[in-house]
């Protein structure tokens, strides 16, 4: 072999082997870089030994406890607008319809008075029992809507006050219909846009004039029956400080004084009930103003018991010929 030959294979060799190298090193200069050493994984009893942190336990107690609360303030809010909207619609539909029933049957009894003296008493009687289970729900409804109005207030954003002007207005306008001045019907109509501006006691006593003005007078005396609730006689006092131990319902005290509903005890602008029973939520009879006098005693004290408190009473008639009960701390004697 000539010397040419064994150059030119030499040269091939070194050829080959310069490209071999050259796609070496690309191959490692473009794949995944190599760690000199791994990093070992930590041992399962090194994990159970290292302490949590209390900053961070605390921190994701926390956060639990945000988006607790924030899911009660969502169902509280949720529970509240159910309640509002609930009253809206007692408002606009049932309380109406029940007033409206009633208000119906007190005018058909009305229509039928002339038919109650062919009947026996026992009958006239059965005559009212419409308008008292008219009455009845009427009342029931009412105190359900004012309970849950009462629930109402506490996610309400401001007060839910009953103002004076519409207070002194039912009053008046219910003065106006015992004498006469409007229609059953008409004022039946006009209470359920009221519910939310007066009281409920005064809201049950214009329910419940509805009837008084429909019925006889002694339709709601239990006692109206002599044989079915004799009365025991009062027994007599010369004192007016009640004896010790258990009050009696009434005493019987010296008749004729003449009271005057004292100033110091009620704000100028204010009046003082005359009520039906000697209690807070009994009928309104009307309301008589502060410095009036003119109201004579009867002579008969009775006793409202509230829990422990013991809330004396008198029995008066106003001026204008009403019989009816007020409080003894809201009367003085004339001078």
């Amino acid at each position: 072999m000539l010397v040419a030959h064994w150059m030119k294979a030499a040269a091939i060799f070194i050829y080959v082997a310069a490209t071999a190298f050259v796609l070496s090193q690309c191959n490692r200069l473009l794949g995944p870089p190599r760690l000199a050493t791994a990093i070992p994984e930590p041992r399962v009893e090194d994990k159970e030994t290292v302490p949590p942190s209390p900053i961070l336990q605390r921190a994701e107690e926390r956060a639990r406890e945000r988006k607790e609360h924030v899911k009660v303030l969502a169902r509280q809010h949720a529970e509240h607008l159910r309640l509002e909207a609930h009253l809206v619609d007692m408002l606009q539909s049932d309380i109406p319809a029940a007033l409206a029933d009633f208000a119906g049957a007190a005018v058909r009894f009305r229509n039928k008075l002339s038919d109650l003296k062919h009947l026996k008493t026992a009958e006239q009687w059965e005559r009212e029992a419409p308008v008292k289970e008219a009455l009845k729900r009427a009342r029931d409804l009412t105190g359900e809507w004012y309970a849950l109005d009462r629930e109402a207030q506490k996610g309400r954003d401001g007060p839910t006050l009953h103002a004076p002007a519409d207070i002194d207005a039912l009053t008046q306008r219910i003065a106006a219909f015992k004498r006469g001045g409007e229609d059953i019907v008409e004022f039946a109509g006009a209470l359920p846009a009221l519910y939310p501006r007066v009281p409920k006691a005064l809201m049950v006593s214009a329910i419940d004039v509805i009837a008084r003005v429909a019925l006889p007078q002694n339709a709601f005396d239990p006692c109206r029956d002599p044989a079915a609730c004799p009365k025991p006689a009062p027994k007599p006092f010369a004192a007016e400080v009640p004896p010790p131990g258990p009050m009696p319902t009434n005493l019987k005290l010296p008749s004729g004084p003449v009271y005057c509903v004292d100033r110091q005890t009620l704000a100028p602008h204010r009046s003082v009930a005359l009520h039906e029973e000697p209690a807070p939520d009994s009928f309104v009879i009307s309301r008589i103003p502060a410095g009036t006098c003119g109201l004579t005693g009867t002579g008969t004290r009775g006793f409202h018991e509230a829990g422990f408190a013991r809330e004396p009473w008198l029995e008066v008639i106003d001026r204008d010929g009403n019989r009816g009960w007020v409080m003894t701390r809201y009367l003085r004697l004339r001078r």
